[in-house]
C-alpha cells in the first residue's frame, strides 16, 4: 500500500465533462484493482450537509468538526479558518490510495488530463502548462500531447495505468 498515492487532476471549462469522464473512468480503474479516491475543488462553497438534519444542526450550533458514522461510510465535516492547501487534504484523507483524481485544480501543479468539447471551446485552456499530459476531446488533432476521444474511457485508463501507475496490478490482463 501506497503512503503518497499518485494525483492527476481532470480539468477543463465549466461543463466540458469534467465529472463524466471521472464518473466512467471510477469504475474502469476500481475493476482493475486501484485504490482510487477523488477530491473535487470547488471555489463556490457549498454545503455538504442539510437543513434539518441532526449534523447539521450540531455545526450550526458550532461545532468545529462534526462526523457521521455509519456501518459503511463516514463523512466529516469541519470549519476551517482558512483554505486548505492542496497536499494536506491528499496527505490527511487518501493515505492508502492508488491514485487520487481531482477535478478541477486548474492552476495547480499536479499532472493535468483536459476535457475540451468542441462545443464550448476550439483550444485547450492548458495549452503551453508544463503539467498538461493528456486531453480528453472531440478537436481534431494534431495536439502536442497524447489525445483520447470523450468515450474512450479504456484505451485512457490503460495509459493512466501504464504511465502512472507502474502498468496492470499483479494478476490483471494487460
Amino acid at each position: 500500500m501506497p503512503d503518497r498515492p499518485f494525483v492527476l487532476s481532470v480539468v477543463g471549462r465549466s461543463n466540458s465533462g469534467k465529472t463524466t469522464l471521472i464518473v466512467k473512468l471510477l469504475p474502469w480503474l476500481s475493476a482493475r484493482g486501484w485504490r482510487v479516491g477523488t477530491l473535487k475543488h470547488d471555489v463556490h462553497g457549498f454545503t455538504m450537509d442539510h437543513e434539518g438534519k441532526d449534523t447539521y444542526r450540531h455545526f450550526e450550533a458550532g461545532a468545529r468538526r462534526v462526523v457521521i458514522a455509519g456501518t459503511t461510510e463516514l463523512a466529516l465535516r469541519e470549519r476551517l479558518d482558512e483554505p486548505p492547501e492542496r497536499e494536506a487534504v491528499i496527505e490527511r484523507f487518501f493515505r492508502g490510495m492508488d491514485l487520487v483524481i481531482t477535478e478541477g485544480y486548474k492552476t495547480g501543479r499536479w499532472l493535468k488530463i483536459e476535457v475540451v468539447r468542441s462545443a464550448l471551446s476550439s483550444q485547450p485552456l492548458c495549452l503551453g502548462d508544463e503539467t498538461l499530459v493528456a486531453l480528453a476531446t472531440d478537436l481534431p488533432a494534431p495536439l502536442p500531447v497524447p489525445v483520447f476521444g470523450l468515450e474512450e474511457v479504456e484505451a485512457l485508463g490503460s495509459w493512466i495505468e501504464q504511465r502512472f501507475l507502474g502498468g496492470p496490478r499483479e494478476g490483471e490482463r494487460p
